[in-house]
């Protein structure tokens, strides 16, 4: 509730201020967003009553984060013609009713929950554990150098904003699509880690592909692929994570979640470091980090396949 309302009462003050205080409450608002994903997919992964279940909801918690993704853009227009200093308002007034519904609700359920041993806990060697939190890094690396770099590009000689909108709304579209795809649970609960590999080349293709296309058609499917598979690299991460040890699942979740925050971090910070002509260089530095990746992921596979 704590993370929910201070979110809420941030998020009226984006846009009021100078370039410092959008620094502030942009740092802000991710911290707070970080503690309520984290402490969302802990309850519900302590709820679930079996393995399926489990993988059932987690789709569906980042299917309906993603969607929030898609509604980001008009929720904030909206609130711009409402004459709302802050285009974040009126999602800043939505944390009504999600704070009375966790209070009456959610919260009262939490407390009464207890871990179920859905299943038996994953791997835990430390070359497991590489894998999975390096596969999360390079997720959100690759997914905030993609976003940089579109950005970048609206310029003289570079894409065209309409372009750049297409492009990311396509990438949203395909974040849900992969929600909706594991909507089930069936196939997430039973191959988590044999869709690593394929999803990990999938997604790093689709990066190297949307460094130099440049006509929408093929962007913007390339940027679809990029979004639909780091969204499933994210919800494999955290489902495999919430299996590392049932009675400690907050903590591996978070952690998990912090290595998808450090690739957002440290991929813009490289970007700026490289300048914008460093933008192939960049998605090739990631492509190189799947081979190793790739090499670890495969070996998992046929150890978890063994054992």
């Amino acid at each position: 509730m704590t993370s929910v309302g201070a979110f809420g009462l941030t998020a009226l003050l984006f846009g009021n201020g100078g370039l410092s205080g959008l620094y502030f409450v942009r740092f802000a608002l991710g911290i707070f967003f970080a503690g309520v994903t984290t402490i969302a997919f802990a309850v519900t992964a302590r709820a679930a009553r079996d393995c399926v279940e489990r993988a059932r909801r987690f789709a569906w918690l980042t299917a309906s984060m993603f969607a929030g993704d898609l509604a980001g853009p008009v929720l904030g227009e909206s609130s711009r013609l409402l004459g709302a200093s802050s285009p974040l308002a009126i999602a800043a007034i939505l944390t009504v009713p999600i704070l009375i519904g966790i209070g009456k609700v959610a919260f009262p359920i939490a407390f009464r929950l207890q871990p179920q041993a859905v299943e038996g806990p994953m791997s835990a060697r430390t070359g497991s554990l590489i894998l999975l939190f390096a596969v999360a890094l390079v997720g959100g690396a690759g997914l905030a150098t993609l976003h940089v770099l579109l950005l970048l590009s609206e310029q003289p000689g570079g894409l065209t904003r309409q372009i750049v909108s297409w492009t990311l709304s396509a990438c949203g579209a395909g974040m849900l699509a992969a929600q909706l795809a594991y909507s089930r649970g069936k196939r997430l609960s039973r191959n988590a880690h044999s869709l690593i590999l394929p999803t990990l080349m999938v997604f790093l293709s689709s990066l190297a592909a949307a460094a130099y296309v440049r006509t929408t058609l093929p962007l913007s499917l390339s940027v679809f692929a990029a979004g639909a598979t780091a969204a499933a690299l994210r919800l494999v991460t955290s489902y495999l994570a919430s299996r590392i040890d049932r009675r400690r699942i907050g903590f591996w979740l978070g952690v998990n979640q912090s290595a998808t925050s450090l690739g957002q971090t440290i991929a813009p910070l490289a970007i700026a470091g490289l300048g914008v002509s460093g933008k192939g260089v960049m998605l090739l530095l990631l492509a190189a980090v799947s081979l190793p990746l790739t090499l670890m992921s495969t070996a998992e596979s046929r150890a978890q396949a063994q054992s």
